[in-house]
């Protein structure tokens, strides 16, 4: 073992083979374990991957599938590009830049279900304003749903693909 592993896996809580193994030392703003590796701050995550199977190919990044930024277990971790882990951190959630559509937004009224009563309320002839008052929402935004600028995620007959 090189040295620099034998510092760096000191610093790690090894446990079970299907647990996080939790970085112990310094940690960033941004959470993530922080260990100098040829002078230069390295993320824990990228160094137990270089420790377990080398240098990361091209610009790949190291990611989580366990979603725990301080996690340094080699079976957590995997290898990504930027687009990648742009995607995986707005699936999950962990971005405050990310817009949450839909139902999956905290703040909204409406649900999946709901976009499907009020399309369905379109073809007997009640006006938004009057749809509107139904889910306690704007006409404004119920002459969106109607002209398919929100809720277009949600299909638009039963069976048809988002």
């Amino acid at each position: 073992m090189i040295d620099w592993e034998r510092r760096f896996w000191v610093k790690v809580d090894k446990r079970g083979l299907d647990e996080c193994w939790p970085w112990t030392a310094a940690i960033s703003g941004n959470g993530y374990g922080s260990f100098k590796l040829g002078g230069k701050p390295q993320t824990s995550s990228r160094v137990a991957w270089l420790a377990s199977y080398g240098r990361p190919a091209g610009d790949n990044m190291v990611l989580h599938k366990c979603d725990n930024r301080p996690c340094c277990n080699p079976a957590h971790l995997y290898l990504g590009d930027v687009k990648q882990n742009s995607r995986d951190m707005v699936e999950r959630g962990r971005t405050r830049n990310t817009v949450m559509f839909g139902e999956a937004n905290p703040r909204s009224k409406l649900t999946n279900a709901k976009i499907v009563a009020i399309r369905e309320l379109f073809a007997t002839g009640l006006n938004n304003k009057q749809i509107a008052a139904d889910f306690g929402v704007t006409h404004q935004m119920i002459s969106k749903i109607r002209r398919g600028h929100f809720w277009k995620h949600v299909p638009q007959n039963k069976g048809e693909a988002a």
